[in-house]
Order: C-alpha cells, then sequence, then structure tokens
C-alpha cells in the first residue's frame, strides 16, 4: 500500500470519526432539548448547529491538509515516472506546479506537489 493509498485510507477513517462525533452531538442536542423549557431547547438546538458546523469544518480543514502531497526529486526522476507512480498525469503535475516550465527538464532535490 503506497503513502497515498495510507493518506486516503487514514482520511475516510478521521472523517468517518468526525462524522459520527457529529451525529452523537446532535442526539444528545435533540434529547436535552426534548426535556426542556422551549426557550432552552432553541438556545440548545442552535448550540448544536454551531458545534455540528464547527466539527465539520475541523472536518474540511484535516481534509485538506491532507490532500496536498508533495515530493522531493531524486537525481534520474523524471516526470513520466513521477506521474505514473502518484496515478496523476504529467499534464496534471504541470498545472499543480506551474514553475516547471519544461516538462523533460525537472532538478533533483527540486519539491513538486504531487497531488492537491
Amino acid at each position: 500500500m503506497g503513502i497515498i493509498d495510507k493518506i486516503k485510507e487514514k482520511l475516510d477513517h478521521d472523517k468517518d470519526k468526525v462524522e459520527d462525533a457529529a451525529k452523537a452531538v446532535e442526539t444528545k442536542v435533540e434529547d436535552a432539548a426534548k426535556g426542556a423549557a422551549a426557550t432552552t431547547a432553541t438556545t440548545v438546538t442552535n448550540t448544536a448547529a454551531e458545534a455540528t458546523s464547527a466539527v465539520k469544518t475541523e472536518a474540511t480543514k484535516v481534509e485538506n491538509a491532507v490532500q496536498e502531497v508533495k515530493y522531493k526529486i531524486k537525481y534520474g526522476d523524471t516526470l513520466s515516472q513521477i506521474a505514473v507512480d502518484h496515478h496523476t498525469t504529467v499534464k496534471q503535475l504541470m498545472a499543480w506546479n506551474p514553475h516547471i516550465k519544461d516538462a523533460n527538464k525537472i532538478k533533483a532535490d527540486d519539491t513538486i506537489i504531487v497531488k492537491k
């Protein structure tokens, strides 16, 4: 299993955990609202919505942070092989790395984005 697959698996696992936590918060808030006065229920529901929104925002941040993957070019690497190794295309690598002007002229020790 490559690093990209491991990152995807970790992201999927973390995303599921965040969604489960958000559902649990909503359930607890709904239970609390049933036993509370109308004004209290409104306040609790609004708080739950804010908490759920915050959890979803954090999940998005985690997903975005994990999505961008960088690669340090080694001597002998070609953009074509890097693309194959990272399940993308040379064209996509060029789009993510506008500093690369010629696909045939990459330099060892440069760092490029291989997934966004």
